[in-house]
């Protein structure tokens, strides 16, 4: 049988063309398919940049801008309503250090009218992204267990981390105070797996039934540290976290420290009330504390002073008690400089979960001669 060669090479060729289409048709496709694979994931790592440099210019616009108001940057003597109204904006620097009472406006335990919510703090900065504000100490105490039941000492058992890992040698001041404001005090340090046990022996009266609050420090270096609290009725158990809000704002100065104005908002109706400052010193018989009377804001349930003595640096612990007759019936208190990580005031944040991508930026910022950590965190 004879075969004609042209035939067949115009056969052939139909399907080498047929095959090489088919296989170009995929080939093609799979090119197609991985560079936009590559555009994807691309347009993923550049968002991932993108975010990022967003959150990390918020966090330097956060740290460094000192913010305004009316013309002045003085914009945390201002009442919320003050700042809404005169279009202000946010940043906590004054000549170039992170200004502590700025920073305290961001707590959410502040009174009413001082408190700054995430709605009213993101209208007031240059993004339109959704964002979260933390303020975190490396150093975190934590109070374990107490135990009341020997007269006369209470003894505190508790734990301290460095950057989330155990840590030996920090310095642990325990504080007791009653509701007359008398205040007993005790040291140690913690053991090289970070727990501690601290015994603080008092001679003032606290009987069964009787309110106190325990409050530590933990001091690690320099310029590291952080507080802890938890208030009890002897013999019964630990009470309500808080029962008010308490706000901060610098009045003055003096010698040895700042005279704080302290204002509290108590949940229900007081008689009278008092504020105590409570900060550290490794050093037994060091008194360090301070106590004032405050005065109330006729027609409210709002009581302040100008000039509770505080110092200059280092943590503070501002505790105020309400009372009705001679019962102790409200507590408020916050920490100094405020931290804003979910244990005296939480992070500002949206009131809804958002789902989709985040970045954060992280400043090491200096507050009162402590080192802290300002997290910003950006979703788009």
């Amino acid at each position: 049988m004879r075969f004609s060669i042209l035939g067949r090479r115009a056969q052939i060729r139909g399907i080498d063309f047929s095959l090489a289409m088919i296989i170009f048709s995929v080939t093609m496709t799979q090119v197609l398919i991985l560079t936009s694979t590559f555009i994807e994931g691309n347009r993923t790592f550049i968002s991932f940049e993108e975010r990022e440099a967003k959150a990390e210019g918020l966090a330097s616009e956060i740290a460094f801008s000192p913010g305004i108001s009316g013309g002045t940057t003085s914009w945390e003597l201002s009442s919320t309503a003050t700042l809404i109204a005169s279009n202000w904006t946010f940043g906590m620097s004054d000549n170039g250090k992170l200004n502590p009472f700025k920073a305290a406006r961001l707590s959410n335990w502040s009174v009413s009218d001082w408190e700054l919510n995430y709605d009213i703090i993101k209208a007031s900065t240059s993004t339109t992204d959704d964002f979260k504000i933390q303020i975190v100490s490396p150093l975190k105490i934590e109070i374990l267990s107490i135990n009341d039941d020997n007269a006369n000492s209470i003894l505190i058992d508790g734990t301290v981390t460095r950057f989330n890992k155990p840590i030996g040698g920090a310095k642990i001041s325990g504080f007791a105070v009653n509701k007359t404001q008398d205040v007993a005090q005790g040291y140690t340090l913690s053991n090289s797996v970070g727990n501690f046990s601290v015994n603080v022996t008092y001679n003032f009266a606290l009987e069964i039934d009787d309110y106190y609050s325990i409050v530590v420090f933990a001091e690690f270096g320099s310029n590291t540290q952080d507080i802890a609290i938890s208030s009890h009725l002897r013999g019964v158990g630990s009470l309500p976290a808080k029962i008010g809000r308490i706000s901060l704002s610098n009045s003055s100065d003096f010698t040895e420290g700042y005279a704080v104005n302290v204002t509290t908002e108590f949940d229900i109706d007081t008689s009278s009330a008092t504020v105590l400052a409570l900060f550290p010193g490794y050093a037994t018989g060091q008194s360090n504390h301070s106590v004032e009377i405050l005065t109330r804001i006729p027609a409210t349930n709002i009581w302040t002073i100008d000039n509770l003595k505080s110092p200059f640096t280092g943590s503070v612990l501002y505790l105020a008690m309400g009372f009705t007759g001679s019962i102790l019936s409200a507590i408020s208190y916050l920490n100094f400089p405020v931290t804003l990580d979910d244990e005296f005031s939480k992070a500002i944040e949206p009131s809804l979960t958002i789902q989709s991508s985040s970045s954060t930026g992280v400043l090491i910022i200096e507050v009162r001669g402590l080192i802290l950590l300002l997290l910003v965190t950006i979703w788009s």
